[in-house]
């Protein structure tokens, strides 16, 4: 199921245990993968995979960047 909360309502203390709770939640849906040698298997030997990773990564550091910087001028707003 989802779910959506208001995350402007929450204070600081909220908001922490709130990330927590999303972080942990992440972590176990991710520990729940099949074994290394069955992945192994899927993904072959070729490089597609690497380089499909590497670029997945690389635009997900600009989001990240991006996010980062909305942050940081939405925090100098409240200050």
């Amino acid at each position: 199921m989802k779910a959506a909360i208001d995350i402007s309502l929450l204070g600081h203390e909220g908001f922490l245990e709130y990330a927590q709770g999303c972080g942990a939640v992440l972590a176990r849906a991710h520990a729940r993968a099949a074994d290394a040698s069955t992945i192994a298997g899927y993904l072959g030997d070729g490089p597609q995979f690497d380089e499909a990773l590497a670029g997945f990564a690389i635009a997900y550091s600009r989001i990240n960047e991006g996010d980062h910087d909305a942050l940081v001028e939405r925090a100098a707003l409240t200050e």
